[in-house]
């Protein structure tokens, strides 16, 4: 025996517009929610507004100035920019734009993955690790510990901020 489905009852938007609700996925798509609820002027708006708060899709760009300019006043914008930039996909997680000091993986993680690679340094596992430490000390003010804070300090410790200008 077949089950019976009894179909969704249609329902209104803010238009007084008769939805179907197959249709009201497709309303969600960004650019027709927009312009059929908000208007032009309220999509420019809301446009605007999203560039001023987030930076490709993540940590806001007042937020990542701000969590470097708390550990080195003289830092570039431009560098910091560039940098936030090319760690977007990381910052963009909660998890994942800070720098736990107490998690050895994920310390490696910096060394292996930001000092080594990204910055090309050939120093020892040793010195890395505590130039790695002696920047987390300085950053210890019972805050979270912002990775491109981390990595700013870090690339300046090595006179290595050149790989992150334009």
């Amino acid at each position: 025996m077949k089950a019976l489905i009894a179909p969704a009852p249609a329902q209104r938007n803010r238009l007084g517009t008769t939805v179907r609700p197959a249709r009201i996925q497709a309303l969600h798509s960004h650019q027709h929610f927009h312009r059929s609820y908000v208007g032009a002027a309220g999509t420019a708006l809301l446009s605007q507004r999203r560039n001023q708060v987030s930076f490709n899709g993540g940590i806001a760009v007042a937020t990542a100035h701000e969590s470097v300019h708390a550990y080195a006043p003289h830092a570039d914008k431009e560098i910091i920019d560039k940098m936030a930039s090319t760690y977007r996909l990381v910052l963009s997680n909660r998890d994942a734009s800070l720098v736990s000091a107490s998690d050895p993986a994920e310390l490696k993680t910096v060394r292996e993955n930001f000092l080594k690679k990204k910055l090309g340094l050939k120093q020892s596992d040793a010195e890395l690790d505590a130039a790695i430490k002696d920047v987390l000390a300085q950053m210890k003010d019972g805050k979270a510990n912002p990775r491109l804070a981390v990595y700013y300090l870090l690339a300046e410790k090595f006179d290595k901020l050149d790989v992150f200008k334009s």
